[in-house]
């Protein structure tokens, strides 16, 4: 697989943890337990979609150890596929 495939897997999966957020936040919308979902389940999920621990491995961190593995940074990556 190319790194290009994989990072579109990883698009992918950031799209598929948006929309689970929003069904988790509509679900327990006006229940007892809506600040602790969003204080701890929505905010990992978040943070493993838009993180940037370097400890923590978010998306954005594995777009990078991928981008890394070819020697790419995100902006040669993304200079490579504009028309």
């Amino acid at each position: 697989m190319e790194t290009k495939e994989r990072i579109e897997l990883l698009e992918k999966a950031g799209d598929a943890l948006t929309e689970a957020m929003n069904a988790i936040e509509e679900a327990v919308a006006g229940t007892n337990h809506e600040a602790n979902v969003k204080a701890y389940t929505l905010a990992h999920l978040r943070n493993w979609r838009d993180g940037d621990n370097p400890y923590d491995p978010s998306l954005p961190v594995i777009t990078g150890w991928l981008l890394e593995d070819v020697g790419l940074t995100m902006e040669e990556f993304e200079g490579a596929f504009t028309i």
